[in-house]
């Protein structure tokens, strides 16, 4: 009886030590898949600190200054398009002169989005771009808006410098992550696209990144009210920032706080949307065709060599290295999914607005998959220890390799996207007007500041600030003008052919009656 006993002692002990075992391995490996957020380093010394500011500030005024001229001259050239910096321009102009948030832009041939004259809430809830409207209060048009695109993503330079200053020991490392960020080639696509708000959500999502690293709550939140409302989607990005807290920092209050946020403003952006759209929901829902076939669309995500090919345009973003941090990528797996499920090629193709607020999880991911490999090949090749320590010593040497590498890097795959797409890049051409294009200005004197007017997609934002302004062929019948430029782009005609055969129409008509030609 009492041997019994003992074994049945020993086989429960055995048990107990087996499972501690087993637990203690699962444990291990989900550290090794969600290490600890490690804290920054104490900033560099004062001197130091202001030359690293000194040159990231520098890099932020150049970078402002050649994107704002190449986006001055696409417009003055013709280069933008009433979707969406004519719609973003009519909304903010409507709303400075008494007509809240109203838009009329849009296209009824090929966009899910066009349902006419409708609150822009209908569509998208950009609380945000309320701080645009005293620009318009005195005199603010299409060119405020590109300059506060592309300043404002240029501000997002700043965190990304001292998360790479501070992280990895160095102020050069911090003009790297600074180059890396705003010569990412999706991030460049975005501010390049005409003007999007969402697009300011990289810049905030990358401030609350690096409070979130230094544990400032009160910035933590700040960052994350604006980047919310630069569009209701950000409320994924948000509610992953509270599970990073929780899981990464073991900051449970924090982490709760930002998800009970995120929670509490995806019902009330949805509540809106609901309540202003003539379908009761967003348009944009039909990119989805309902949970059903979105769910069905899983495995193309492998299948499909177009979605397949965007994860890795998306990790050729974060340098390659960005697998070494599956965690920093985890955290942008909602917004990714939201985009390789869509049913919208342009959503997965790696161009436009639509990776805006992918761009800042990238950048973490490139920085923490650094840390990773240069702990790995300290590790593996003890002899490279003198490399890493080497680092500290040689500042003007790493900091011109690591800045050649992250040009390098980014700028082969920059070219690679490029070539996929009609988005005109530096390096392939620089816009501006032509001796056909320097004709608008008479062609727009003719047109009265309060008429209705139709105009040619290109047109439309030289157009719109007036209350009614429609995207040809939308709005033949209201209009009072008619603007087209026949040898522009024929957009959102399906084809050249449709595009002439309207044109004609209207020139036969004989309720028109041409000014100009």
């Amino acid at each position: 009886m009492a041997n019994s006993l003992l074994m049945g002692e020993q086989g429960r002990s055995t048990s107990h030590t087996l499972t501690s075992l087993w637990l203690a391995r699962g444990q291990a490996m989900v550290r090794g898949l969600l290490p600890p957020l490690a804290p920054l380093r104490a900033p560099p010394p004062r001197r130091q600190e202001r030359i690293g500011l000194v040159g990231v500030v520098i890099i932020g005024v150049v970078y402002t200054t050649i994107l704002f001229t190449y986006m001055f001259r696409l417009h003055n050239g013709e280069g933008t398009h009433g979707e969406d910096l004519g719609i973003m321009d009519q909304v903010l102009w409507n709303t400075a002169h008494g007509n809240f948030w109203h838009q009329t832009i849009c296209n009824p041939i090929s966009d899910l989005n066009c349902l006419g004259n409708v609150s822009r809430w209908s569509i998208h809830f950009e609380p945000s771009m309320l701080l645009l409207v005293p620009f318009y209060w005195f005199g603010g048009g299409p060119h405020v808006l590109q300059f506060v695109q592309v300043a404002g993503v240029a501000l997002g330079a700043l965190p990304a410098y001292w998360l790479g200053s501070r992280r990895l020991g160095h102020i050069a490392w911090g003009w790297a992550l600074a180059l890396a960020y705003l010569l990412m080639p999706v991030l460049y696509s975005a501010v390049t696209t005409d003007f999007h708000m969402v697009t300011l959500a990289a810049p905030a999502l990358l401030f609350a990144l690096y409070f979130l690293y230094t544990h400032n709550n009160r910035g933590l939140i700040i960052a994350c009210l604006f980047a919310l409302g630069t569009k209701e989607q950000i409320a994924l990005d948000v509610f992953m920032l509270g599970g990073a807290a929780i899981l990464l920092q073991r900051r449970y209050r924090v982490g709760l706080a930002l998800g009970g946020l995120a929670i509490a403003w995806a019902v009330v952006a949805l509540s809106v949307i609901h309540f202003t759209s003539p379908l009761g929901a967003s348009p944009t829902a039909a990119r989805y065709d309902g949970l059903a076939a979105t769910l069905a669309r899983l495995p193309q995500i492998l299948l499909d060599p177009a979605r397949r090919g965007y994860l890795v345009k998306l990790l050729l973003n974060a340098g390659g290295v960005g697998i070494l941090a599956p965690w920093a990528l985890l955290l942008a797996a909602p917004a990714i999914l939201l985009n390789v499920l869509s049913n919208t090629p342009a959503q997965y193709s790696g161009q436009h607005q639509y990776n805006a607020d992918i761009a800042p999880f990238l950048l973490i991911a490139l920085l923490e998959g650094t840390v990773v490999l240069l702990a790995f090949v300290a590790r593996v090749r003890p002899r490279f220890a003198a490399l890493i320590a080497w680092r500290q010593a040689r500042q003007p040497a790493l900091a011109a390799l690591v800045v050649v590498i992250t040009l390098g890097g980014l700028g082969v795959t920059g070219v690679t996207q490029a070539a996929e797409t009609r988005a005109q890049y530096l390096w392939q051409t620089w816009p501006g007007p032509t001796a056909h294009t320097k004709l608008l200005p008479t062609v727009l004197g003719i047109v009265p500041d309060d008429a209705a007017v139709a105009a040619q997609a290109e047109l439309v934002p030289h157009l719109s600030h007036r209350a009614l302004i429609y995207q040809f062929p939308d709005g033949i019948a209201e209009a009072d003008f008619i603007v087209l430029d026949t040898k522009s782009d024929y957009y959102p005609e399906p084809t050249w052919a449709h595009y002439q055969d309207d044109v004609q129409t209207l020139l036969h008509d004989p309720q028109y009656t041409v000014l100009y030609d």
